[in-house]
């Protein structure tokens, strides 16, 4: 193995655990403020914090502005910008992943896709044609929602960004006037 990996599985490492390390920190405190329900289809089944921001992109934006993020210490300090109340939402699994586009498998999906792929290898084409029909149904059973979902994520993620840069304004006004108001000779 050379430098150049080993000091990516360094990186790779340390992410990792200053990730498990903000997440402990920050899960309670977003779903308490939640109400320990997904804040898209009020589900209280398997949990997740969610970033209206993601990580990689205050990663990226750091990169960019020249931070030596492979500093361990340097990375901790920018993850810790991603992980804030105002950045950090209650959502269940199923409208996480519809958010971020990966699919949701039943035990039962699973299997029929396993047979269709042992059948392709010996395809006999009445009971092919069956499964395939078979897998359909389940996909659509599964995933039916799942863009549903994930516009209701993006509508969501779309309000809190507008409430934060209405507040922003409002703040920006509200300083800008008294400074006007001390400038002011009396």
């Amino acid at each position: 193995m050379d430098e150049t990996q080993t000091i990516r599985i360094e990186r790779r490492k340390a992410y990792r655990e200053i990730k498990s390390k903000l997440q402990d920190e920050w899960r309670d405190k977003i779903f308490s403020r939640d109400q320990y329900q997904c804040r898209v289809c009020g589900s209280k089944e398997r949990l997740q914090l969610a970033h209206i921001t993601t990580v990689r992109a205050f990663l990226l934006a750091a990169k960019a502005a020249g931070e030596k993020i492979e500093d361990p210490e340097k990375l901790e300090e920018v993850m810790r910008k991603a992980y804030r109340e105002d950045n950090l939402v209650t959502l269940c699994e199923k409208c996480h992943k519809a958010y971020h586009g990966g699919a949701v498998y039943t035990e039962k999906l699973r299997n029929l896709l396993e047979k269709k792929r042992q059948m392709q290898e010996h395809p006999v084409i009445k009971e092919y044609l069956t499964l395939c029909k078979e897998i359909d149904k389940e996909f659509t059973k599964v995933h039916g929602d799942a863009y549903a979902r994930s516009s209701a994520v993006e509508k969501l993620f779309r309000e809190i960004k507008k409430k934060k840069r209405l507040e922003f304004r409002k703040s920006y006004r509200l300083a800008t006037y008294r400074q006007a108001r001390h400038e002011i000779p009396s």
